[in-house]
């Protein structure tokens, strides 16, 4: 496959499209030069918001006793799907080693019961709104793997309906009761990511599935997580490890008051989805991909160009955020901290410095704790009245340099975002079914949080624990200058006649000395094990 041309789009006042590298950001005072991003609106985040009316929606079908029988006759046809899938799942093998091929399901009474499985999920999704699903182009059964958008947690019911396709599921979820008998009954594929043999297994299973026709097509979704419907997150790349054929498929939920995308908690979108008059959902399939020898060899070409591909044909908006800087931005928002998303780039944190999520989770905890008044910002106040620490002394004074080298100027950054055309205004296509429907929602624009110049935020703090406490040391060396400018603020003496590990130690122990459990998070990962994990997902 020739790689396609970049899908751009016209941002402005800093705003910028992930390919428009000219429209950078201008210099910041950033001490340890992480990559910084122009500021992006976030693709994690709804469309729409939770309006009058859409509270007189759920007020209304709440008291007709509409939404609970909606509901209620659901959950009979769910525990109807588990004795089926119970029923199906008779004589199978349990699941005994993920790192095996499990065999494909050919008895005819199975794939049966399948199908009537298959038939109930379309009627669990007719109940709840969905009375239409409008499709445009056809599964391609040359596909193997069908890489499509994620926005909900409606995605998989439909395709599973249409294609037969199955999932991809951590294996320990095979051996839970009732949900191991389903997944086995739609051969569902056993994943082990706990160790670099499990994970190249799981590479070698998705490929030989993939190539033997006996075995369902697989739905992959390559942005790990759900993004919102005018936009497109980075993708990882373990669908494209396997090299073969795979068809893009867009998913669209239009609608002008009500977005399905996946907020946190999952059953209220299942009720609020449920308290709809109608809910529209559109499934384009797009042609499908052959790879190239360059693609098959460099599975990261692969990858963006099926992303590039998508966004021109969809029109969507590429970021260049991962699944990783959603679990950022969602540790800080359950630990009431506040963080502009595009100051720090998960890919490079865990990728460049080997430093997982399991730490940047432990130390945007360590920094609520030291949080004293609440704000989801650090003060040097904050900081003296947690640890205890008097003022005028020699510690304070220390404390008030490193605040100054620490802080990052964002005087760059616009203060609100400019959607430009045509992200501004609903998305449609000129058909019937969007005229009705209302089209996909505008991005809506919403104002950056102002940080005072006093305060600290998550992005000015975790990138020196990060450099201070990484074992990658080509990234530490190149960041050097940073430690230099940071030691000196610690501790008020030269740092030219310290080596950079010297640096790192003696930073590392003057943290752990006001705050001891700073690399010691409750469950020990070592640093690159689970961040290698993470970058075939």
């Amino acid at each position: 496959m020739s790689a396609p041309s970049a899908a751009t789009s016209p941002f402005t006042n800093g705003l910028v499209s992930e390919n428009n590298k000219s429209a950078v950001v201008g210099e910041l005072n950033d001490p340890f030069e992480f990559d910084t991003r122009p500021r992006y609106t976030n693709a994690f985040l709804p469309l729409t918001e939770y309006t009058t009316y859409e509270k007189f929606k759920v007020i209304l079908f709440t008291v007709t006793l509409v939404a609970p029988l909606r509901i209620l006759i659901i959950v009979f046809l769910l525990c109807i799907g588990v004795g089926l899938a119970e029923i199906a799942a008779l004589g199978l093998p349990p699941i005994d080693d993920a790192m095996e091929l499990q065999p494909p399901i050919n008895s005819r009474w199975r794939r049966f019961i399948v199908f009537l499985m298959r038939i109930g999920m379309r009627w669990i999704m007719f109940l709840a709104g969905f009375y239409w699903v409008h499709v445009e182009g056809s599964y391609d059964q040359r596909a193997r793997i069908i890489i499509s958008t994620h926005h909900s947690i409606w995605d998989t019911i439909y395709l599973m309906v249409y294609t037969g396709c199955c999932e991809a599921a951590k294996a320990d979820l095979f051996r839970v009761p009732m949900m191991g008998s389903f997944l086995r009954s739609l051969n569902a594929m056993p994943i082990d990511r706990r160790c670099p043999e499990a994970r190249s297994a799981a590479k070698r299973n998705m490929r030989a599935r993939a190539l033997d026709p006996k075995y369902p097509p697989m739905i992959v979704f390559p942005t790990a997580t759900c993004n919102n419907g005018r936009q497109l997150s980075a993708f990882k790349e373990g669908a494209f490890d396997c090299g073969v054929p795979i068809q893009p498929v867009g998913l669209e939920y239009p609608a002008r008051h009500y977005d399905v995308f996946a907020l946190k908690n999952m059953a209220w979108v299942f009720y609020w989805t449920c308290c709809q008059f109608v809910n529209f959902h559109t499934v384009r399939f797009l042609p499908v991909i052959t790879p190239s020898d360059s693609e098959i060899e460099k599975p990261s070409l692969y990858a963006r160009n099926v992303r590039t591909v998508m966004c021109d044909s969809l029109s969507r908006d590429p970021v260049p955020y991962v699944f990783e800087d959603e679990l950022l931005r969602i540790v800080c928002r359950d630990n009431f901290m506040r963080v502009h998303q595009h100051r720090i780039m998960m890919k490079q944190v865990y990728e460049e410095f080997g430093i997982s999520m399991h730490y940047v989770d432990h130390w945007v905890k360590l920094l609520h704790s030291l949080d004293a008044d609440g704000d989801g910002l650090l003060s040097i106040e904050d900081v003296q009245k947690t640890l205890s620490l008097s003022s005028g002394t020699s510690e304070t004074e220390a404390l008030q340099r490193v605040w100054s080298v620490l802080k990052i100027d964002e005087s760059a950054d616009p203060q609100f975002e400019d959607i430009p055309p045509p992200y501004n205004e609903p998305f449609r296509r000129g058909t019937w079914y969007d005229t009705l429907s209302g089209g996909v929602p505008p991005v809506p624009s919403r104002p950056l949080d102002d940080i005072p110049k006093e305060l600290l935020a998550v992005h000015d703090i975790v990138p020196a624990f990060v450099v201070i406490f990484s074992r990658e040391e080509d990234a530490v060396e190149r960041r050097r200058s940073g430690l230099q400018r940071l030691f000196r603020a610690a501790f008020g003496i030269a740092a030219e006649d310290f080596t950079t590990d010297e640096l790192r130690g003696q930073l590392r122990e003057k943290l752990q000395e006001y705050i001891p459990n700073i690399f010691t998070p409750s469950q020990r990962h070592s640093v690159g094990s689970e961040t290698s994990g993470r970058r075939k997902n």
